[in-house]
């Protein structure tokens, strides 16, 4: 499952999954973060329900507005806040990967590098990148650099497998 932050420590017995359910009307137009276990490379909510394991965005998109469409389709914040945690139901429309990046640019969320593209890292900026790898999140590291977290996340499984 990957590495995680514990929010409000409550474990087991559905009270994860019991929040959502208490959440899913949710009216309100701030975002409204997850309180349980964030994997803390990406920063979005975690949780484990009838056995399996679930992105809490995921699942309340399913709860809130049915099925994906097809299984490519993407829980996206429309906030552009996934990275904080954020399961406003009233945030989240299923979209397809194409549709989410227009919004990312849109948004502000898609970081960029300092040069305002997503190319141009020197080598010394990739090895060091790939040096930072378990002492800092991921997150950290693209904000550092001003890339994405999908650039940081290629250095570290290229440079490990």
């Amino acid at each position: 499952m990957g590495r995680h932050k514990g929010g409000a420590h409550r474990r087991g017995k559905g009270a994860a999954f019991k929040w959502l359910l208490d959440h899913v009307s949710y009216q309100g137009d701030d975002c409204l973060p997850w309180p349980f276990c964030k994997d803390d490379r990406v920063g979005r909510g975690r949780l484990g329900h009838e056995g399996k394991h679930y992105w809490a965005h995921r699942l309340m998109c399913k709860l809130a507005h049915g099925e994906p469409p097809s299984p490519k389709h993407q829980a996206a914040h429309e906030c552009g806040k996934g990275h904080y945690g954020c399961v406003n139901p009233r945030h989240l429309k299923w979209k397809t990967n194409s549709e989410n990046q227009l919004d990312r640019r849109q948004n502000g969320s898609m970081l960029r590098n300092r040069f305002g593209n997503k190319g141009g890292l020197r080598p010394e900026q990739t090895k060091t990148i790939v040096g930072l790898k378990g002492k800092k999140t991921q997150m950290e590291i693209a904000a550092m650099f001003g890339v994405s977290l999908g650039c940081v996340q290629y250095w570290h499984h290229k440079r490990s497998a």
